[in-house]
């Protein structure tokens, strides 16, 4: 018998990518972003525990710099939560770098802790602070907290004790972590919550659900205190009315001036511009009208002209017509849209938190999502406070976003991939890349853009045009439904038809040697003619009525591979279809795997492999008359199990010579195997390749 041959994993090819990449970013919500006053240098808090693959459990320091765009995490940072005890939800920067971080936590790096700590630079535990601080908070939660110049720490929440003395959601600690007794002894809010605090000069704003303040009903929600005693400051008249819960308050670039959000019993929210000094009203704008109802607002940001907006909403009115702003609007003080800011698809989920970036007019915005107009973005990313676009905060090694689910090598042997991700190598590649036969990316190929969607297949053509399928809308702008022709050079082939109706997903695709197309995928109706999942193309992409009519009725189920064999003068010989399907045609049985003339007749006599998964991609080395087969499956033979990739003769019986170990730990979406050599390209959802144990 044969020798078996031990396939093993090429550990020389893109040794960069070391299987950290695969899901790019943070792989859970933000909750706050916090920049250091140098600007070049932010925190990000939430419930994350990796960021861009590396663990980075509630906390991690990112750098914003021009000089390292594709290395923004701060190796030097050890911040580590243990989630199961709860994550981070505010910090402050002191003035020796030191970082106060609250939350609902109450374990950091193995130690008991309370709501309330201080790390030293590097993210480890300052000692000395969480000794002083003793019990810390008590009868309820730390919602907000600030740090002035002098390192004095403000606390504000629903607590009513700190350290065992009594504080009525309101607390002063000075730079060691001990109470400032001369911080006490009034009221504090009346029936209600302190939600935010702001410093401002020598004053302290608070803001939330209280009927008065220090006793003082005449400060409902928000009051002005001596930042120094916690006293009222009395010297100018009360804000009036402010008839809703403050939500939060930020500062503004003017040294006299803040902005507050608030919300009324009815749900309807009011920003408001507060001179401080006048006490006085300079500009609000009331958005309940602008927003559809069940809209929550989570953040913003005030600007001189406006205030950004984000939170849990997918549009805004304009002029009473409803105009798409999913997660994040930039408003004018009289409730008008501005001008040119335009997020298109916006936010796939929530926007929790908006930051100032050190770059002037851009902000950070962090949330519950992964998409941002359909940009993978992963729950954090940099936007652009004019325009409305938006980038990534990071690019990882490898495919970042989302899995590979398809290549091609190319007669050059530079390799086309396609799938779900945004980035390759950190350049922005959504949906397809290029890269040389090193795994670099290849600067000649350029998709601008890329797909709107999901790339499931490829085919390369004689002339080196490059045919790609999937379930995606557009590529690079231009309107291209579930099938696009490219150049070698990535842009879009404009003398190929794309169908204008294609209700479900293209899977397959594979060009025969006079130059026609066949299709396969999950639809049943292509342009408006009823297709069995499979379908053949002319050149141009016009439909091909005589492989129609020989297919019938098609297959019950998905096609999710096409592969032909070639003779020794390049004629198309036979067709291998797999996919999920159980019948062809007539309805004879036909598990997963069928082989069909030219002509689209079944040449199978068996009821097929039926591997009890399905199979989702077909290469065969012709030289060899070998057929390769990948998928989600397991096959047991002659005392091996093949997991997920299996070799198979023409007649589809199992080649026992093909022993790739314990096959591969997770589904293959594609396969390349050059006809009559022995390397095996594999692309897919997978982490490990259990042939050698390299990760991938």
């Amino acid at each position: 018998p044969p020798v078996p041959e031990p396939y093993i994993a090429d550990g020389t090819h893109n040794p960069a990518d070391t299987g950290n990449g695969y899901g790019e970013s943070f792989n859970s919500y933000v909750s706050r972003i916090v920049a250091y006053p140098s600007g070049n240098q932010y925190l990000a808090l939430g419930n994350f525990s990796t960021f861009n693959g590396r663990p980075s459990p509630g906390i991690v320091r990112l750098i914003d710099s021009s000089s390292a765009p594709n290395k923004p995490i701060d190796y030097s940072f050890k911040g580590h939560f243990n989630l199961s005890f709860g994550f981070p939800k505010q910090a402050a920067i002191t003035p020796n770098l030191k970082i106060v971080v609250c939350g609902d936590f109450s374990s950091y790096a193995s130690e008991s802790v309370n709501q309330l700590i201080r790390l030293l630079p590097d993210g480890r535990l300052d000692n000395v602070f969480q000794s002083n601080i003793g019990t810390g908070p008590g009868g309820g939660e730390i919602l907000d907290l600030k740090v002035d110049p002098s390192g004095n720490i403000y606390l504000a929440g629903s607590f009513t004790s700190f350290n065992g003395l009594p504080r009525n959601g309101l607390a002063k600690l000075d730079s060691t972590g001990q109470l400032d007794a001369s911080f006490a002894g009034f009221a504090g809010p009346s029936g209600g919550t302190i939600n935010s605090i702001e410093l401002i000069g020598g004053d302290l704003l608070v803001g939330g659900s209280f009927s008065g303040f220090n006793g003082n009903p005449s400060y409902p929600n928000f009051a002005v205190l001596s930042s120094e005693f916690g006293s009222l400051n009395t010297s100018a008249p009360p804000i009036l009315p402010v008839s809703g819960s403050v939500i939060s308050i930020r500062k503004t670039t003017l040294p006299s001036q803040i902005s507050f959000i608030a919300i009324n019993a009815f749900g309807d929210y009011e920003i408001r511009l507060v001179n401080i000094t006048t006490s006085s009203t300079i500009s609000s704008v009331s958005i309940n009208s602008l927003l559809p109802s069940g809209a929550v607002i989570k953040d913003f940001f005030p600007e001189s002209a406006g205030v950004l907006l984000a939170g849990n909403f997918s549009q805004f009115s304009a002029g009473g017509v409803g105009v798409s702003a999913s997660g994040v609007v930039r408003l004018t003080w009289t409730g008008s849209p501005v001008a040119g800011f335009n997020t298109g698809l916006g936010a796939n989920g929530e926007i929790r938190c908006i930051a100032p970036s050190n770059s002037s007019g851009f902000y950070f915005i962090g949330g519950e999502f992964s998409r941002f107009n359909n940009l993978f973005r992963g729950a954090a990313a940099k936007l652009n406070g004019t325009t409305g676009a938006t980038a990534a905060l990071s690019r990882g090694t490898g495919a970042n976003g989302g899995p590979i689910y398809c290549s091609l090598v190319m007669p050059d042997n530079k390799i086309i991939m396609g799938g779900d991700f945004g980035y390759f190598n950190w350049n922005l590649r959504n949906g397809i890349t290029r890269v040389n036969s090193d795994g670099t990316n290849d600067p000649t190929f350029n998709p601008g853009s890329g797909i709107v969607g999901t790339v499931h297949c490829l085919a390369l053509q004689a002339d080196g045009k490059i045919l790609v399928g999937g379930k995606f809308s557009s590529f690079n702008g231009g309107f291209r439904n579930g099938i696009v022709r490219l150049l070698s050079n990535g842009s879009a082939d404009p003398i190929f038809s794309s169908p204008l109706q294609l209700m479900d997903t293209v899977f397959a695709i594979a060009v025969q040697a006079n130059g026609k197309i066949l299709v396969g995928g999950s639809f049943t109706d292509y342009d408006g003619i009823i297709a069995g999942r499979i379908i053949r193309l002319n050149p141009d992409g016009s439909v091909d009525a005589g492989f129609l009519t020989n297919s019938g009725s098609g297959f019950n189920r998905t096609v999710r591979a096409i592969s032909i064999f070639k003779d020794a003068v390049n004629r198309d010989s036979l067709i291998f279809v797999g996919g999920d399907f159980s019948t062809y045609k007539t309805g004879s049985i036909r598990r997963n795997l069928v082989v069909l003339d030219t002509t689209g007749n079944s040449l199978s006599s068996g009821t097929g492999i039926n591997p009890g998964g399905r199979i989702q991609s077909l290469a065969v080395d012709s030289i060899n008359r070998q057929l390769y087969a990948g998928g989600l499956f397991n096959i047991p033979y002659n005392g091996n199990t093949h997991l997920n990739i299996a070799r198979l003769n023409f007649d589809l019986s199992a080649d026992t010579s093909f022993k790739p170990l314990n096959g591969v730990d997770g589904e293959v979406f594609s396969i390349f195997k050059e006809n009559g050599k022995r390397p095996i390209f594999l692309g897919g959802k997978m982490g490990i390749s259990k042939a050698g144990g390299n990760t991938r």
